[in-house]
């Protein structure tokens, strides 16, 4: 079918191109249209439907630079809210962590508490378990030296007694010997 110059004909993207027996343009499916022939360019209307098209393609660019710092602005968003989410969630593990390393440090202290108690109970225990028999032991002993130096001293006394009665009999013995022999001899005169 002919197509007569600056016939306006709809694109399989959608976008309006102007067709001419000389193909004065070009649709590239992406809102750019070239026109070739200069002869076009100095039509009234091809200059009108260039200012529609231009502000057709910056209405699309600003759509699309918008639409594009929109989720520029959701994806980060999203990334400080997962980085806060990610932050909130090591703050609770390292809260818990600490509080579970207080809680084993304070239970360690409890037992180690309650172990050096028994160790000094049990230290004293067998400290007055030996005093106790020292005590005894030292008592005993005590009281063996005691009964020793009492028989001893018993013997002593005894030995004592014995040696001065043999010495008061040999004494009186002596002196009948010599009471008697004075005797005899006052009797030979």
């Amino acid at each position: 079918m002919e197509q007569r110059p600056h016939e306006r004909l709809i694109c399989a993207a959608g976008i309006i191109r102007l067709n001419c027996l000389d193909s004065a343009s070009l649709c590239h499916g992406s809102g750019n249209v070239i026109i070739r022939p200069k002869r076009l360019q100095k039509a009234p209307e091809l200059q009108g439907w260039g200012a529609s098209v231009e502000s057709e393609k910056q209405g699309w660019a600003a759509s699309i630079e918008s639409q594009k710092q929109g989720r520029a602005a959701s994806v980060e968003s999203e990334k400080q809210g997962r980085a806060a989410s990610v932050e909130s969630e090591k703050q609770g593990w390292g809260a818990s962590v600490e509080s579970e390393k207080q809680g084993r440090g304070a239970s360690v202290e409890s037992e180690k508490q309650r172990w050096a108690a028994s160790v000094e109970s049990e230290k004293q225990g067998r400290a007055a378990s030996i005093e106790s028999e020292k005590q005894r032991w030292g008592a005993s002993a005590e009281s063996e030296k005691h009964r020793w130096a009492a028989s001893i001293e018993s013997e002593k006394q005894g030995w004592a007694a014995s040696i001065e009665s043999e010495k008061q009999g040999r004494e009186a013995s002596v002196e009948r010997e010599k009471q008697g022999r004075a005797a005899s001899v006052e009797n030979e005169e």
